[in-house]
């Protein structure tokens, strides 16, 4: 009973969000990867880390900066915060 109840919640959610981006009149986002990589990068610490500040297995780094560096880097955009991440991994590692 409790796998179908989120189950049936994932999918309203899921449809709400398809929807919401298909409603009369609405915009595309003008590039929604750049929009995104510039979100990544101001959420990147001034150590060149990307930690959370609410939950704990996220707090060090270690966890977030190797998939946001990634990010970054496979989509070719903030250059500048994608070697700061990196250069924070590389100084971690050795």
């Amino acid at each position: 009973m409790r796998t179908s109840t989120l189950t049936r919640r994932a999918f309203a959610t899921g449809m709400a969000a398809a929807l919401t981006g298909c409603r009369r009149g609405s915009k595309p986002a003008a590039d929604p990867i750049a929009r995104g990589a510039r979100w990544l990068a101001s959420r990147q610490g001034a150590d060149g880390s990307w930690a959370s500040d609410v939950y704990g297995a996220f707090k060090d780094g270690f966890s977030l900066t190797p998939f946001a560096t990634v990010a970054l880097l496979e989509c070719v955009l903030e250059r500048d915060a994608a070697q700061r991440g990196a250069g924070w991994l590389a100084a971690k590692t050795k």
